[in-house]
């Protein structure tokens, strides 16, 4: 398939055709082949792309491999060569021997979370003679991390990163290896250097201003979503993308506008749920409760639903928070939206708020073990922690200028100012620093 005059009606139709193979142009007048490529793929269109080109550059290179392309053709094209590689695609897209369409089938299989496809690719990847043992390690890790195994999926992927420190794959991999086990700064450390590595991907651009926004780097995450942006400002992901970091950071306005121009909107409620909960978690009540009335707010008058499930979550914090006449007139409002689909639980939840407050008494609810804040760390478990962050960062090669230092270390009673009481919540973070070009008088 060729796709030269491109545009939003033609990738729908691409889409719903679900094609055998896209031959395609990289410099398209309408669409910048990157961000073609990932309009397809966030469109579930994985066929095997193969590309037309006379130049292409590192970054490129990057994406390329990060996204699947099984070849490019050099401009101008020769007609045996295209016909070889665009066979050799349809092949290796339905029967994988070649590593690369392998491990991109992996790839594939693990974020759809389809376990079982991802245990065949794996298994058959390392079944591939001659396999470098930081390929060995990066499949094992991805295996385990399936597995549930996430302390021996760490340790794995960081054996992989001794052999090659710039692995793309496996920083990914390891950055979701650190989620799970709730250490979002080492995994926004994984992510940034991927990102440094391969500055296209708009997927990790959102997922990385999502995590500065769960550490309350709100200026940051800002600059990171209108950086997606400006890549592609239509994309679905951006946009949900910039509605939560709106909503996070309090920018009504620009939320009411992303949200007016969201198809769905189950992303965002669901990143809105958790940012709440984890308010809440930390005793910041009153953050929890403008949270979620900024995005009732924000959301169009017809979105009724949506609203009603946004009323449901905040009237059940007001119900934690033993404020059950708010949380009364709040779920009230809720029904009166008409025929939800949370209508019944609205409902039931109303009839125990009312009988409390007849009552005069507290309800109680089970807690979530999801929801539950971890422990407090003893100071061997700390220091455990910190060593293996070390390790990690120590594996991760930086280059000068990137960053200026990794750990600081302050005397405990040094912490009573403010200044560094707020320095020491959270993990610094640094902004990469562009190569410096030396002025030609300076040249050698």
């Amino acid at each position: 398939m060729r796709l030269s005059l491109f545009g939003e009606p033609l990738l729908n139709e691409v889409s719903e055709l679900s094609p055998d193979l896209i031959f395609m142009e990289w410099q398209l007048a309408v669409i910048p082949g990157p961000i073609l490529i990932q309009r397809l793929r966030e469109k579930n269109v994985n066929a095997p792309i193969v590309i037309a080109s006379s130049v292409l550059n590192d970054n490129d290179a990057a994406f390329i491999k990060e996204f699947g392309v099984s070849a490019v053709i050099k401009k101008p094209v020769e007609q045996h060569e295209l016909l070889e590689k665009l066979v050799w695609a349809v092949q290796e897209n339905k029967y994988p021997r070649d590593y690369s369409s392998t491990d991109y089938k992996f790839r594939l299989a693990v974020d759809a979370n389809d376990i079982e496809q991802a245990r065949a690719m794996g298994k058959k990847m390392l079944s591939y003679e001659g396999l470098s043992e930081e390929n060995v390690k990066r499949v094992q890790a991805t295996l385990a991390y399936l597995d549930g195994n996430f302390e021996e999926a760490k340790n794995l992927a960081v054996q992989a990163l001794r052999c090659r420190n710039d692995n793309i794959f496996t920083l990914s991999i390891l950055g979701k290896i650190f989620l799970k086990l709730k250490n979002t700064e080492s995994a926004l450390f994984c992510f940034e250097k991927a990102q440094l590595l391969s500055p296209l991907n708009i997927t990790r651009l959102c997922q990385l201003a999502e995590l500065n926004v769960d550490l309350g780097n709100g200026d940051e995450a800002k600059e990171i979503v209108s950086s997606a942006s400006e890549l592609d400002e239509s994309s679905e992901k951006v946009q949900e993308t910039t509605a939560k970091v709106a909503l996070a950071t309090g920018d009504s306005d620009l939320a009411k506008e992303t949200m007016g121009k969201l198809q769905s909107f189950t992303n965002v409620v669901s990143f809105l749920n958790n940012k709440a909960v984890a308010y809440a978690q930390n005793n910041e009540i009153s953050e929890s409760l403008k949270l979620y009335q900024n995005a009732i707010d924000s959301l169009p008058e017809e979105q009724f639903d949506v609203k009603a499930t946004i009323k449901y979550n905040l009237a059940m914090a007001h119900v934690r928070a033993h404020e059950y006449e708010e949380a009364k007139r709040i779920l009230t409002l809720a029904l009166n939206l008409g025929e939800v689909k949370l209508k019944n639980k609205i409902s039931n939840l109303l009839s125990k708020t009312e009988a409390a407050i007849a009552g005069g008494k507290k309800l109680r609810f089970a807690e979530n073990k999801e929801n539950t804040p971890p422990p407090d760390l003893g100071s061997q478990e700390r220091d455990e922690e910190v060593a293996s962050e070390e390790s990690v960062a120590s594996e991760i090669e930086i280059q000068p200028g990137e960053v200026c230092c990794y750990l600081i270390y302050v005397d405990e009673q040094n912490k009573k100012s403010e200044q560094v009481k707020k320095l020491m919540t959270r993990m610094p973070h640094f902004v990469f620093r562009q190569v410096i070009q030396k002025s030609s008088r300076f040249a050698s």
